[in-house]
Protein backbone atom coordinates (compact mmCIF):
# COMPACT_ATOMS: atom_id res chain seq x y z
CA UNK A 1 0.00 0.00 0.00
CA UNK A 2 2.49 2.21 0.80
CA UNK A 3 4.32 1.84 -2.25
CA UNK A 4 1.49 2.20 -4.65
CA UNK A 5 0.87 5.78 -2.63
CA UNK A 6 4.46 6.58 -3.36
CA UNK A 7 4.06 5.71 -6.91
CA UNK A 8 1.37 8.03 -6.95
CA UNK A 9 2.40 11.05 -5.30
CA UNK A 10 5.83 10.50 -7.42
CA UNK A 11 3.91 11.15 -10.50
CA UNK A 12 1.88 13.84 -9.37
CA UNK A 13 4.58 15.08 -8.31
CA UNK A 14 6.75 15.02 -11.31
CA UNK A 15 3.86 15.98 -13.73
CA UNK A 16 3.37 19.13 -11.62
CA UNK A 17 6.07 20.41 -11.69
CA UNK A 18 6.41 20.00 -15.43
CA UNK A 19 3.80 22.58 -15.84
CA UNK A 20 4.92 24.86 -13.21
CA UNK A 21 8.85 24.85 -13.65
CA UNK A 22 9.17 27.56 -16.06
CA UNK A 23 7.12 30.12 -13.74
CA UNK A 24 8.82 28.61 -10.67
CA UNK A 25 12.05 30.08 -12.08
CA UNK A 26 10.45 33.09 -13.11
CA UNK A 27 9.20 33.64 -9.49
CA UNK A 28 12.69 32.35 -8.20
CA UNK A 29 14.76 34.65 -10.39
CA UNK A 30 12.27 37.70 -9.79
CA UNK A 31 12.59 37.32 -6.13
CA UNK A 32 16.47 37.74 -6.33
CA UNK A 33 16.31 40.86 -8.74
CA UNK A 34 13.46 42.40 -6.00
CA UNK A 35 15.84 41.29 -3.32
CA UNK A 36 19.12 42.81 -4.29
CA UNK A 37 17.95 46.42 -6.12
CA UNK A 38 16.94 48.59 -3.13
CA UNK A 39 13.38 49.98 -3.95
CA UNK A 40 14.89 53.64 -3.37
CA UNK A 41 17.19 53.08 -6.21
CA UNK A 42 14.38 51.83 -8.73
CA UNK A 43 12.16 54.74 -7.96
CA UNK A 44 14.94 56.54 -8.47
CA UNK A 45 15.09 58.41 -5.21
CA UNK A 46 18.55 58.59 -5.48
CA UNK A 47 18.43 61.50 -7.96
CA UNK A 48 15.57 63.21 -6.23
CA UNK A 49 15.83 66.59 -5.00
CA UNK A 50 13.82 66.94 -1.35
CA UNK A 51 11.29 70.36 -1.57
CA UNK A 52 10.78 72.69 1.43
CA UNK A 53 7.62 72.64 2.63
CA UNK A 54 5.60 76.10 1.18
CA UNK A 55 3.29 78.23 3.55
CA UNK A 56 -0.23 80.54 2.51
CA UNK A 57 -0.06 83.31 4.72
CA UNK A 58 -3.20 84.48 6.10
CA UNK A 59 -3.40 87.68 3.83
CA UNK A 60 -2.60 85.62 1.01
CA UNK A 61 -5.46 83.24 1.69
CA UNK A 62 -8.15 86.28 2.35
CA UNK A 63 -6.59 87.63 -1.13
CA UNK A 64 -7.46 84.19 -2.67
CA UNK A 65 -10.54 83.53 -1.71
CA UNK A 66 -11.67 87.13 -2.39
CA UNK A 67 -11.17 85.91 -6.04
CA UNK A 68 -14.14 83.12 -5.77
CA UNK A 69 -16.98 84.95 -4.11
CA UNK A 70 -19.81 82.39 -3.16
CA UNK A 71 -18.15 79.79 -3.71
CA UNK A 72 -16.91 76.83 -0.76
CA UNK A 73 -13.80 75.96 -0.23
CA UNK A 74 -13.41 72.27 -0.51
CA UNK A 75 -9.42 71.94 -0.35
CA UNK A 76 -5.93 74.30 -0.21
CA UNK A 77 -2.77 73.10 -0.53
CA UNK A 78 0.51 74.54 -1.02
CA UNK A 79 3.77 73.11 -3.05
CA UNK A 80 6.74 73.97 -6.09
CA UNK A 81 6.67 73.84 -9.23
CA UNK A 82 10.04 74.74 -10.83
CA UNK A 83 11.10 75.82 -7.18
CA UNK A 84 8.01 78.41 -7.54
CA UNK A 85 5.30 78.04 -5.32
CA UNK A 86 1.84 77.32 -6.36
CA UNK A 87 -1.37 77.16 -4.55
CA UNK A 88 -3.93 73.85 -5.45
CA UNK A 89 -7.26 75.75 -4.82
CA UNK A 90 -10.68 73.35 -4.68
CA UNK A 91 -13.82 74.59 -4.62
CA UNK A 92 -17.38 71.99 -4.12
CA UNK A 93 -18.66 70.95 -7.16
CA UNK A 94 -15.51 72.74 -9.30
CA UNK A 95 -11.81 71.01 -10.36
CA UNK A 96 -8.96 71.33 -8.80
CA UNK A 97 -7.32 74.47 -9.78
CA UNK A 98 -3.23 75.20 -10.07
CA UNK A 99 -1.98 78.79 -9.54
CA UNK A 100 1.20 80.57 -9.10
CA UNK A 101 1.41 81.72 -5.55
CA UNK A 102 2.55 85.46 -6.01
CA UNK A 103 0.11 86.63 -8.43
CA UNK A 104 -2.80 83.59 -8.49
CA UNK A 105 -2.36 83.58 -12.18
CA UNK A 106 -2.96 79.47 -13.50
CA UNK A 107 -0.28 77.55 -14.38
CA UNK A 108 0.73 76.48 -17.57
CA UNK A 109 2.89 73.88 -18.38
CA UNK A 110 4.49 73.85 -21.97
CA UNK A 111 7.27 71.94 -23.15
CA UNK A 112 9.92 74.69 -21.82
CA UNK A 113 7.97 74.44 -18.13
CA UNK A 114 8.18 70.43 -18.31
CA UNK A 115 11.72 70.50 -18.62
CA UNK A 116 12.29 73.06 -15.80
CA UNK A 117 9.65 71.21 -13.79
CA UNK A 118 12.09 68.30 -14.71
CA UNK A 119 15.19 69.83 -13.98
CA UNK A 120 13.95 70.95 -10.46
CA UNK A 121 13.31 67.19 -9.54
CA UNK A 122 16.65 66.07 -10.60
CA UNK A 123 20.17 66.37 -9.16
CA UNK A 124 21.98 64.17 -11.17
CA UNK A 125 24.56 65.16 -14.22
CA UNK A 126 22.66 65.19 -17.53
CA UNK A 127 22.91 65.76 -21.21
CA UNK A 128 20.99 67.43 -23.56
CA UNK A 129 17.50 66.99 -21.92
CA UNK A 130 14.33 66.58 -24.48
CA UNK A 131 10.56 66.91 -23.64
CA UNK A 132 7.81 64.84 -25.46
CA UNK A 133 4.06 65.08 -24.61
CA UNK A 134 2.72 62.09 -25.00
CA UNK A 135 -1.08 60.95 -25.71
CA UNK A 136 -0.46 57.22 -25.66
CA UNK A 137 1.11 55.36 -22.89
CA UNK A 138 5.17 54.10 -23.12
CA UNK A 139 6.38 50.62 -21.60
CA UNK A 140 7.08 52.72 -18.69
CA UNK A 141 4.24 54.99 -16.99
CA UNK A 142 0.64 53.50 -16.66
CA UNK A 143 -0.82 56.51 -15.02
CA UNK A 144 -3.08 58.30 -17.10
CA UNK A 145 -2.50 60.68 -20.25
CA UNK A 146 -1.63 63.23 -21.23
CA UNK A 147 1.81 63.81 -19.99
CA UNK A 148 5.09 65.32 -20.45
CA UNK A 149 7.87 62.81 -20.70
CA UNK A 150 11.20 64.51 -20.19
CA UNK A 151 14.35 62.61 -21.08
CA UNK A 152 17.49 63.05 -18.95
CA UNK A 153 20.25 61.35 -20.90
CA UNK A 154 21.77 60.40 -17.67
CA UNK A 155 23.72 57.46 -16.90
CA UNK A 156 20.67 55.56 -15.54
CA UNK A 157 18.39 56.58 -18.58
CA UNK A 158 15.96 58.58 -16.27
CA UNK A 159 12.62 59.83 -17.94
CA UNK A 160 10.77 62.23 -15.77
CA UNK A 161 6.60 62.05 -16.51
CA UNK A 162 5.03 65.24 -15.77
CA UNK A 163 1.35 66.38 -14.77
CA UNK A 164 0.72 68.92 -18.13
CA UNK A 165 -2.31 70.19 -16.14
CA UNK A 166 -0.74 70.19 -11.99
CA UNK A 167 2.83 70.60 -13.03
CA UNK A 168 3.12 67.59 -10.57
CA UNK A 169 6.23 65.21 -10.84
CA UNK A 170 4.19 62.08 -11.43
CA UNK A 171 7.14 59.49 -11.14
CA UNK A 172 10.99 58.92 -12.37
CA UNK A 173 12.03 55.99 -14.94
CA UNK A 174 15.07 54.83 -15.30
CA UNK A 175 16.73 51.17 -16.33
CA UNK A 176 16.91 49.87 -12.66
CA UNK A 177 12.69 50.41 -12.86
CA UNK A 178 12.08 49.28 -16.45
CA UNK A 179 14.43 45.91 -15.39
CA UNK A 180 12.90 45.50 -12.29
CA UNK A 181 8.94 45.82 -13.61
CA UNK A 182 9.86 42.95 -15.94
CA UNK A 183 10.83 40.90 -13.39
CA UNK A 184 7.89 41.94 -11.15
CA UNK A 185 5.49 41.32 -14.15
CA UNK A 186 6.77 37.58 -14.56
CA UNK A 187 6.44 37.47 -10.85
CA UNK A 188 2.97 38.02 -10.89
CA UNK A 189 2.24 36.90 -13.95
CA UNK A 190 0.21 40.13 -15.21
CA UNK A 191 1.49 40.86 -18.74
CA UNK A 192 -0.92 43.99 -19.36
CA UNK A 193 -1.16 46.40 -16.95
CA UNK A 194 1.17 44.56 -14.26
CA UNK A 195 -0.42 45.48 -11.30
CA UNK A 196 -3.21 42.99 -10.43
CA UNK A 197 -1.63 40.42 -8.01
CA UNK A 198 -4.95 38.60 -7.59
CA UNK A 199 -5.11 38.04 -11.48
CA UNK A 200 -6.42 34.27 -12.91
CA UNK A 201 -2.85 33.16 -14.06
CA UNK A 202 -1.77 33.83 -10.79
CA UNK A 203 -4.29 32.12 -8.76
CA UNK A 204 -3.84 29.23 -10.15
CA UNK A 205 -0.48 28.89 -10.61
CA UNK A 206 0.26 29.67 -6.81
CA UNK A 207 -2.28 26.66 -5.99
CA UNK A 208 -0.32 23.99 -8.23
CA UNK A 209 2.89 25.56 -6.54
CA UNK A 210 1.43 24.59 -3.36
CA UNK A 211 0.23 21.27 -4.82
CA UNK A 212 4.20 20.38 -5.68
CA UNK A 213 5.30 21.47 -2.61
CA UNK A 214 2.71 19.19 -0.62
CA UNK A 215 3.96 16.31 -2.91
CA UNK A 216 7.55 17.14 -2.20
CA UNK A 217 6.39 16.58 1.46
CA UNK A 218 5.46 13.21 0.81
CA UNK A 219 8.65 12.40 -1.32
CA UNK A 220 10.72 13.28 1.75
CA UNK A 221 8.90 11.18 4.02
CA UNK A 222 9.00 8.18 1.52
CA UNK A 223 12.72 8.77 0.29
CA UNK A 224 14.77 9.30 3.30
CA UNK A 225 14.94 6.75 6.41
CA UNK A 226 16.92 7.07 9.89
CA UNK A 227 19.70 5.51 8.63
CA UNK A 228 20.48 8.82 6.34
CA UNK A 229 20.19 10.83 9.76
CA UNK A 230 22.44 8.62 11.58
CA UNK A 231 19.55 7.15 13.44
CA UNK A 232 19.21 3.69 12.08
CA UNK A 233 17.28 1.65 14.36
CA UNK A 234 19.53 -0.72 16.57
CA UNK A 235 18.29 -4.55 16.74
CA UNK A 236 17.20 -5.43 20.36
CA UNK A 237 18.72 -9.14 21.74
Amino acid sequence: MASSKHVLISKIHKWVGLLIVIQMLFWTVGGVVMSWIPIETVRGEHNRWSHSSQYLSTEKAVELLGRYPGLELASLRTRTVADKPVVDVKFKGKSTEVLWLNDFSPVSVDEKMAVEIAKADFTAETGDIMAALLTEEPGDYRRGLPVWQVTMDDADGTRIYVNPKSGRVMSHRNAYWRFYDFFWMLHIMDYDERDDFNNPFLMVFALTAALFSVTGLFMIYYRFHRRDFGLKRKKVN
